[in-house]
């Protein structure tokens, strides 16, 4: 999956690329919060099925 706000084009311009990059950064972080948030459920009573999206073994 490419990057949400990375583009070879701004390569040229470093402070806008390094601005972007900024930018991907955040926008990873706020996907790893929302992968954290749908496994938390499944962690303390240990049920792979709420960390596999409901879906049965």
């Amino acid at each position: 999956m490419p990057g949400a706000y990375l583009d070879d084009a701004l390569l040229e311009t470093s402070s806008l690329a390094l601005d972007r990059v900024r930018l991907e950064i955040g926008h990873m972080g706020n996907r790893v919060i929302d992968m954290l948030e749908q496994i938390m459920p499944a962690i303390p009573g240990g049920n792979r099925g709420v960390a596999q999206g409901g879906r049965k073994n």
